[in-house]
């Protein structure tokens, strides 16, 4: 049953690009932030990227792991740290600006001169994430990760290494590194949310559910609340317990009054429980909030099906003929819009739909059976023969294929 992608769901690529935010983030601090005498390198910053204890955006650095990067530099400056410092400013915009292939090249040449700088190494690891060079990635986060130079950053390489680990669907290990971020932050709702979507993906619902949950509780009358409510709706849905997903996806609702994902998701559970007035206010409202694209044609599916089913056939009827001109090569709508023809009594039209449908695709038995019972009703007798003998003669294929693929 189709439905709307949650941002769990999309996880992967959502942080991908908050990393990058809360990098750009880092980068202007490093950049604005002046050195201050009670900076000590034995310091550790809590982190603060979104939703962290300290409620601040960006994340406070002290400790760059290269040469005057972050502390004072004695004057006069030394020109070899001071070349470095000019080409890591270069790397810094490189990476404001969103351009990765530039930024892999830069810091490369930086590591080719200064092997030790740590703070071009992460820079070089967060480029191949954004580029999905995931094999790199993990390389380059692990050294700046494992040197302990960059504790400021800490958080943020472990939830970038967790989401190039997710990649690979090393869930194992991106989990444990989601687990070393949230013992540094464990006020980090993103961190929760990761993790979360991690164990769903690893089918541990039980966990996901606790993390969704824990995340929260972090902040339960934030603006994120929504978000963790219905990415637990969506674990809980997974699991079997609709009526828990549906009293989430409700409370998401309430927050989120213009969120048609949510609506489509709950109209995705009232279908489950047959509850077909329900479902299709949801997906009225799904077709009102998104009228175009995927999510919208996704909507307009469910409907006519929960239309025909609550017996709504002159509007059934006309959600179909939608589909059939959106659709034009998929032969499955004017199979549906036949048996809403054959419901209203309009046997011809139901004919003129299956003979079409079957010129496209000759292959599917319920094609042929449901010309067979159009032909049937109008007493087309030669008709109806003939689609039952090709019935058996799609049976005996089926048989022939299931056994050869059984001898493999």
């Amino acid at each position: 049953m189709a439905r709307a992608s949650t941002t769990n769901l999309k996880v992967t690529l959502s942080l991908l690009a908050l990393i990058l935010i809360c990098d750009k983030q880092f980068v202007q601090a490093q950049e604005q932030k002046a050195p201050s005498s009670s900076d000590s390198a034995n310091e550790i910053p809590a982190p603060a990227s979104p939703r962290s204890e300290s409620g601040e955006a960006g994340i406070d650095a002290g400790d760059g792991g290269c040469v005057g990067y972050g502390k004072k530099i004695p004057q006069p400056k030394d020109p070899i740290e001071e070349d470095q410092e000019t080409l890591l400013s270069d790397a810094r915009l490189l990476l404001r600006q969103g351009k990765q292939n530039e930024l892999v090249d830069l810091s490369s040449k930086i590591l080719k001169q200064w092997p030790d700088c740590i703070e071009a190494q992460s820079m070089r690891g967060m480029a191949y994430l954004a580029l999905e060079k995931i094999p790199e990635a993990i390389t380059d986060l692990t050294v700046a990760i494992d040197s302990r130079k960059m504790r400021s950053r800490q958080t943020l390489m472990y939830l970038s290494r967790g989401i190039a680990y997710s990649h690979q669907e090393k869930y194992p290990q991106a989990i444990a590194d989601l687990t070393s971020a949230l013992t540094i932050d464990p006020k980090n709702q993103q961190l929760w949310l990761t993790r979360g979507s991690l164990y769903q993906r690893s089918k541990n619902f039980d966990k996901a559910v606790e993390d969704f949950t824990k995340g929260l509780q972090v902040d339960p009358a934030g603006p994120n609340v929504a978000i963790f409510l219905s990415s637990r709706a969506d674990v809980y849905s997974q699991s079997g317990k609709s009526e828990l997903a549906m009293k989430d996806l409700s409370r998401a609702i309430k927050l989120k009054t213009q969120d048609p994902n949510a609506y489509m998701n709950r109209a995705a559970e009232y279908i489950k429980a047959k509850d077909w007035k329900n479902a299709i206010e949801d997906l009225d409202k799904v077709i009102d909030l998104a009228p175009m694209g995927k999510l919208s044609n996704n909507a307009l599916i469910l409907r006519a099906s929960s239309l025909k089913n609550a017996g709504r056939y002159a509007d059934s009827l006309k959600d179909y003929s939608n589909l059939v001109i959106a659709y034009k090569s998929d032969p499955k709508f004017l199979s549906a819009r036949a048996e809403v023809y054959l419901a209203l009594g309009q046997k011809e039209k139901a004919l003129e739909d299956m003979n079409l449908c079957l010129k496209k695709d000759k292959t599917q038995k319920q094609y042929y059976d449901l010309h067979a019972k159009i032909c049937q009703s109008m007493n087309l007798l030669v008709e109806e023969a003939k689609d039952r003998e090709q019935i058996k003669i799609i049976e005996e294929k089926e048989k022939i294929d299931t056994k050869s693929a059984g001898n493999q």
